[in-house]
């Protein structure tokens, strides 16, 4: 999502899941985030969204090592991982926005 690009930025892992493997069963391919668009595109009736560059230096499935078949137009699902944080972090940063937020005139 646009709103998210601002956590994105190359050396990151991708999770890529291949439409036609189910990823329980064969797992994903692994890859790094190698460059990410400076604007953001949109096509006709679709969301806006990133482009991005992803390189895949071993092309198999994490789960089975098989090498999957792609064709030109498979869907693929792309989870950038991105920093960890704890689940305190989680329950505490809402509250924390609104608390710096509670007193002031808009």
């Amino acid at each position: 999502m646009p709103q998210h690009v601002a956590s994105v930025r190359p050396g990151q892992i991708a999770r890529l899941s291949v439409s036609a493997y189910d990823p329980s069963r064969y797992g994903v391919l692994m890859g790094v985030l190698q460059r990410v668009a400076n604007n953001t595109t949109q096509l006709e009736n679709q969301m806006p969204y990133y482009e991005t560059i992803i390189e895949i230096p071993e092309v198999v499935l994490t789960k089975s090592g098989v090498t999957p078949e792609i064709t030109a137009g498979m869907p693929l699902t792309v989870d950038i991982l991105g920093d960890k944080r704890t689940v305190m972090n989680y329950i505490i940063t809402p509250i924390e926005k609104s608390w710096k937020s509670a007193f002031r005139e808009k």
